[in-house]
């Protein structure tokens, strides 16, 4: 079972702080992938889609343990919409979806899962190595500013640090600060949830990026076992940035019941 968080309302932000969502699944190695030969397929069943195309040099890695380094560094194929609102990335052990305009679940997973059916088609890769969901969020107030990054009534102190214990002089100049860390946390079946979180002088910002990945293999297709995974994860990613945030901080990012909302904002 995924990590439960508080019970919370049921709502969707109208001023949602999320940045940006990605999911990738990693699978064994297709070294084929480092021509482009190998990928017409897979763009060909996306085109309509994701018309826009385009490669990047990956970073050096070891595909698999007992491997030494690739000879040169991988490339990764990148599929985006006209509006380059959603990336499909396709390496060598690895397919991605990420988007700057996440909506709601069901329209990300439907998306993922015409990507995978392409991914079967056209690679067959094998049963996953490891797959991961993230959201990261970036929340700003109109009472924290550069001269008084203060954010005691909106974030729960335990992701404050120093700067959330009780005590302290609270005068803007002695709140500043760069305070910034990660936390891992397991469920019953090795799943990890990750929450970094913090802030920082130069931007009167706070930071919390949730990321819940698990290495329990899963068959790599267009099927509901991979999306019901998911679907658990974004809910326990959802709990969490509730449970992360004071009453303050919920109120001014307006939640609207969601069945009353025109589009999910978390």
């Amino acid at each position: 079972m995924s990590l439960q968080f508080p019970d919370h309302d049921d709502v969707v932000f109208k001023r949602a702080p999320l940045g940006r969502v990605l999911c990738q699944i990693g699978f064994p190695p297709i070294i084929a992938l480092y021509e482009m030969s190998s990928i017409i397929g897979f763009q060909e069943a996306l085109r309509s889609y994701y018309p826009k195309f385009s490669y990047r040099e990956g970073s050096d890695a070891t595909l698999s343990e007992g491997m030494g380094k690739l000879p040169q560094r991988p490339p990764i194929w990148s599929l985006h919409d006209h509006d380059e609102h959603w990336e499909v990335s396709l390496g060598l052990n690895f397919i991605g979806l990420s988007t700057t305009n996440y909506s709601h679940f069901k329209e990300f997973s439907s998306r993922l899962l015409k990507v995978l059916q392409a991914l079967e088609r056209t690679l067959a890769p094998d049963r996953s190595t490891w797959m991961g969901l993230c959201k990261m969020n970036l929340l700003r107030h109109p009472t924290v500013t550069k001269s008084s990054n203060c954010w005691g009534h909106l974030i729960r102190n335990e992701l404050l640090g120093l700067l959330g214990a009780e005590g302290l002089p609270r005068e803007p100049r002695l709140a500043s600060a760069t305070a910034h860390a990660t936390a891992h946390f397991f469920d019953d079946r090795d799943g990890i949830m990750t929450i970094n979180y913090g802030i920082y002088d130069e931007k009167p910002a706070y930071t919390l990026d949730i990321d819940y990945e698990t290495t329990e293999p899963f068959s790599i297709e267009a099927s509901n076992e991979i999306i019901n995974q998911l679907r658990a994860y974004s809910d326990s990613i959802t709990s969490c940035f509730h449970w992360c945030l004071k009453q303050e901080m919920i109120e001014f990012l307006e939640p609207q019941p969601r069945n009353e909302a025109i589009s999910d904002a978390h």
